[in-house]
This record gives C-alpha cells, structure tokens and sequence, in this order.
C-alpha cells in the first residue's frame, strides 16, 4: 500500500497576516498533500489511514517528507501545520510520530479536520486527543469549522485547549450560498475565546478586502496570493 502513496508530495500554502491591503507578512504555510497529478487523493488517503496498518504507513512516508525540512529549520522562520483526521487518532502510530516529532513543536502544528468517525469506530474521541495534543505543547486548529463534525458545539468543547479556527469558503462557493453571516458568527466566537482565525480559499482581491475590512487581524490563505510550492522547494 505505502508504494501507491510514493508519487504524493507536500505542497506548501502560506497563511499570512494583512498590514493593510497592499501589504501583507507570512505567518506560516500549511502542509498539502498532492499526487503526481497535482490533485489531492482524498479517496485514497482516507482509505490508507483508516486502518492500523495503513495508518502506520502513511505516518512513515510523511516523516521521510517533513524530518529533511524541519531539520533545517532556524529560529524565525515560519512553520507549518499539518493534517491530522479524527479516525487517526485510534492508532497508536499516530501518537508515536506526534512524540517523535515533539521536539520540533515550534516548527510543526495540528489541524483537525471536519471528517468525522463512524460511532463504533471512535476509540479515541476528538476532545480526548485535542487535549493530549494541548498536552504535548503543540499548537492546534479546528479545521473547516461549521463543516462536518466541527460544529460549534464540539469547537465550543475544545475551545480552551487550540489556538486558531479555520473557516474555509469553499462550500459556499460549490453550493453559490452567501458566507459573510457565517465568517462574522465565527469571527466572534474567534474573538470571544481568544482565538486566531484563517479564512482559507481566498481567491479574489473582493473577498480579501471584505474580510479584511470587517476583521483586520483574520489571517488568509487562498490561492489569490499564489500557488502552493513543493515542500522541497522552500528550505533547500
């Protein structure tokens, strides 16, 4: 199975902080997985880390993909965070790459995603892992929130143990639906529980002035500021 996921690479996509809008600092890049299409394998990654063994490959081949970079990585240069899937937190590989690789903890942070877990699978439930995680010094962030199993109540739930939500716009764009009412709920919880939010798909100098002019200190990420870079190619 791991030779299936020898063509993926990592694709680096900057998050950054608006000055203004003509001027804007790099905060920190996440991590994207693409094959060798250039196309994110969704259905096959969820396949690979929805067992142990699979599990246990996956975290193999991406520490041969992030221990060369985060090798090289010197005091002020901006981090990365990374994709980590609710089911992934059942197995004990999971756990072992995170103890592993706590030692680069300023460099590296934890994404959850929205994707929830099939009740009788759930061993190791979302807050439960959110708050080892907290536990271990990692910086961590609700992906995708109101999309999912993300929703307020369980965001509500982790509030004190993560640092940063993540609203992406890529729904409402698929389904042509208005997102400004939703990004101003979110930016207030955001606001009320001391949390940095992103709004990622950020793909048109609009929609960066919009948010900008309602929430100057949301971070943005989206393909309006470029596209993502292999990994390999940021730290050479």
């Amino acid at each position: 199975m791991l030779n299936s996921t020898l063509d993926w690479q990592l694709f680096a996509q900057p998050i950054y902080t608006l000055r203004d809008l003509s001027h804007r600092r790099l905060r920190e890049y996440e991590l994207l997985i693409r094959d060798a299409d250039g196309q994110v394998p969704l259905q096959r990654l969820q396949h690979l880390v929805s067992s142990a063994e699979g599990n246990r490959l996956f975290w193999q081949w991406k520490t041969s993909q992030l221990l060369p970079t985060l090798k090289k990585q010197r005091p002020g240069m901006p981090g990365y965070w990374i994709n980590i899937e609710p089911v992934q937190f059942n197995f004990a590989s999971t756990w072992q790459f995170l103890q592993q690789f706590v030692r680069f903890r300023n460099d590296l942070m934890i994404e959850i995603t929205e994707r929830p877990v099939a009740k009788n699978e759930v061993e190791v439930t979302v807050p439960t892992a959110v708050h080892r995680l907290h536990r271990l010094g990692y910086r961590l962030a609700m992906d995708d929130v109101g999309t999912g199993q993300n929703q307020l109540n369980l965001v509500r739930l982790v509030s004190d143990d993560v640092q940063r939500i993540k609203l992406s716009l890529y729904m409402f764009r698929q389904h042509r639906a208005g997102w400004n009412s939703i990004f101003q709920q979110w930016d207030r919880f955001a606001r009320a529980n001391r949390l940095e939010m992103v709004v990622e798909v950020i793909n048109s100098a609009t929609t960066a002035r919009i948010i900008y002019c309602q929430d100057p200190h949301c971070l943005q990420q989206g393909f309006y500021y470029g596209k993502p870079t292999k990994l390999s190619e940021i730290i050479k």
